[in-house]
C-alpha cells in the first residue's frame, strides 16, 4: 500500500502551505476513501505542528491508535504536562496500547521521573514480543546512575520468563554487572558459560569491556599492537519475538 509521506504530487505543507495542507487532509479523512496506512499519524501530526490541540484530541477519541500519542504530546509540548499524562494514563486503561505506555514512560523521562517511568513498563516486562519494556527500563536505571537496581529488577523476572529467554537474560544480566563495577562476577559468569558452550551473545566483545574496565587491559591486549582499540561492554540487543502472546 502506498505511503502517504512518499506521494509523488508536491505536498502544501512541505511549501509552507500548511493551512492548505490540514483543509485537503480534512478533506480527504471526511471522504470516506481509502488510504495510506500511515495517513492517520500523518493527519495528527500535521494538526500537531499547526498548534490545533483541540481537534487533535477529537481525533485522538475517534482514532486512539494513530493520534493519542501524538495529541499527548502537543500537550505537553503546549505546557500542559499533567494533562498530557492524564490523558496518557486513561488510554493505556481503556486499550492498553503499548504506544501510549510508550509515550507515557517516555513524558515521565523527561520530567525526571525515571522510577514512575519503570513502574509504568512493569505490566510488559514478561511479554515475547518487542512491546516487552523490560530492556529499556533496565538502561533508563543504568543512565541514571543505578545500575545496582537495574540488577534488582531483572533478577525479579519469573523462572518461566528466564527459562523461555535464556541466552538473552544472560547478556543482560553480564552486562549489568559489568555497569555495576561487579568485573570478576561478570568475567566468571561469562567465561563459565564460554567453557560450558554456551557462550552469551558478543562475548568477547563483553569480556574485553570487563577486562578493560577492571585494570587487566594489558594482559587482554597484549599483542594487538599500539594502535588496539580498548573496547567497552554493549548492551545486548532486545528480543526479537514478533508477537505479543494473547
Amino acid at each position: 500500500m502506498e505511503n502517504w509521506s512518499s506521494c509523488a504530487s508536491p505536498r502544501p505543507e512541505r511549501a509552507g502551505r500548511t493551512d492548505e495542507a490540514v483543509e485537503v487532509l480534512r478533506a480527504e479523512r471526511a471522504s470516506g476513501r481509502r488510504h495510506p496506512v500511515n495517513f492517520p499519524e500523518g493527519y495528527a501530526e500535521l494538526l500537531a505542528w499547526q498548534g490545533l490541540i483541540e481537534e487533535l484530541g477529537a481525533l485522538a477519541v475517534e482514532d486512539h491508535r494513530s493520534a493519542l500519542d501524538v495529541y499527548a504530546k502537543a500537550l505537553e509540548d503546549a505546557g500542559r504536562a499533567d494533562e498530557a499524562e492524564a490523558v496518557l494514563r486513561n488510554g493505556i486503561e481503556a486499550h492498553d496500547h503499548p504506544k501510549d505506555r510508550a509515550a507515557l514512560m517516555r513524558l515521565l523521562v523527561r520530567h525526571g521521573r525515571v522510577d514512575e517511568a519503570v513502574e509504568t513498563g512493569r505490566p510488559t516486562y514478561e511479554y515475547y514480543d518487542c512491546g516487552n519494556f523490560l530492556q529499556w527500563a533496565l538502561e533508563l536505571l543504568v543512565d541514571d546512575g543505578r545500575p545496582g537496581r537495574a540488577l534488582e529488577l531483572l533478577d525479579e523476572r519469573t523462572d518461566e520468563y528466564v527459562k523461555e529467554h535464556p541466552d538473552h537474560v544472560r547478556d543482560l544480566r553480564i552486562w549489568l554487572l559489568g555497569e555495576a563495577g561487579r568485573y570478576k562476577e561478570g568475567i566468571l559468569e561469562a567465561t563459565a558459560l564460554n567453557r560450558r558452550g554456551t557462550p552469551p551473545a558478543g562475548h568477547g566483545f563483553l569480556n574485553s569491556g570487563f577486562y578493560v574496565s577492571s585494570g587487566r587491559a594489558d594482559s587482554h591486549l597484549r599483542g594487538r599492537g599500539p594502535g588496539a582499540v580498548r573496547p567497552r561492554a554493549r548492551r545486548p540487543d532486545p528480543l526479537p519475538h514478533p508477537a505479543r502472546p494473547a
